[in-house]
């Protein structure tokens, strides 16, 4: 039997990339397409006290949810 991964465990194992990291800010170009900008934002806290609901606090206040939904 092949063991299923949970959204709780990937909730874990997202935290675990996440925390303590530095991202790069993108912007886009005239055409609308994504380009890398020289800034980064620093991830200082993941809340894995919902583990399908993570919540994401960056070092300069800003929050997030990341909400996990198995697929099909």
């Amino acid at each position: 039997m092949t063991t299923k991964a949970t959204t709780r465990d990937l909730g874990f194992a997202i935290r675990d990339f996440l925390d303590d990291r530095e991202f790069y800010h993108f912007e886009e170009n005239a055409d609308g397409d994504p380009i890398e900008s020289e800034e980064t934002l620093e991830i200082a806290d993941v809340d894995v006290s919902d583990p399908d609901n993570l919540k994401i606090r960056l070092a300069n206040g800003q929050t997030f949810v990341v909400r996990i939904i198995a697929g099909e």
